[in-house]
């Protein structure tokens, strides 16, 4: 079967047939929902995790850590953390590697389990740095219900020269610039130019019901940020809180 041709009742079967799900003690409602996708990121999964850790809020945070069965050791790492923090984070692992077969399921999954008013986004290999950062943007859409997310400038740590030695995104793509700006999601078709580790969202019904289509498209990200958005606003801070790994291969 082609993952692409998936309905999203076989989806959702394939999903909860290969996940096992830890969740010892993340039972109070919260505002954000950090949901990080991880597979094979040993090297770098502690630094996202500590990230999202460390963010100074009022309001509470649950971390959910969607891993697809990594042969290394970063179901080991997750593990440690969850067992060292069962009150912030959850764990959604694969039985076996869901890429493999069906495509963005794990993403989907992490999506859709996230329980917080809102959704904050980081890869496995990326990380926040910037304690606040959380704080500032739920801040934002908190204050203005015509903007359903908020991304923000990120520092690059790019090992292949694609970003020609540009210290941010800000720097490297002057469509953002170093001013905070709105956009529309029209701003930013076709995609690749919102950070996916800057992103806070607000968690509306649709993140919990995702259509088939999104798992058919190459420009997933994209794909998300317009069913996030729909008519309403995205917001653009020019303050790096970040870092954006960028690998070869």
């Amino acid at each position: 079967m082609k993952w692409q041709s998936l309905t999203k009742e076989e989806r959702n079967k394939i999903i909860t047939e290969n996940s096992v799900e830890i969740d010892e003690g993340c039972h109070c409602a919260p505002t954000v929902s950090v949901c990080i996708g991880s597979f094979n990121h040993e090297q770098f999964i502690a630094q996202a995790i500590e990230g999202a850790l460390m963010q100074k809020t009022d309001f509470h945070v649950e971390i959910v850590i969607g891993d697809d069965c990594s042969t290394d050791e970063t179901i080991s790492i997750i593990h440690d953390y969850q067992k060292k923090y069962p009150d912030r984070i959850r764990l959604l692992l694969s039985k076996s590697n869901l890429w493999t077969h069906y495509g963005p399921l794990n993403g989907i999954r992490g999506i859709e389990s996230c329980r917080g008013k809102y959704i904050a986004l980081c890869d496995g290999d990326d990380y926040w740095t910037d304690p606040y950062k959380l704080q500032k943007q739920v801040n934002f859409l908190e204050n203005n219900f015509d903007y359903a997310l908020c991304f923000h400038n990120v520092f690059i740590d790019d090992s292949t020269g694609r970003y020609k030695g540009a210290k941010s995104i800000g720097e490297h793509n002057k469509k953002l610039g170093d001013n905070n700006k709105t956009f529309t999601i029209k701003d930013t078709a076709p995609g690749g130019l919102i950070p996916t580790c800057s992103v806070v969202m607000r968690n509306t019904p649709i993140m919990h019901d995702l259509p088939p289509f999104f798992q058919r498209t190459i420009t997933g990200d994209w794909l998300l940020w317009l069913l996030a958005c729909g008519k309403k606003k995205m917001r653009y801070l020019s303050s790096p809180m970040a870092v954006y790994r960028v690998h070869s291969g």
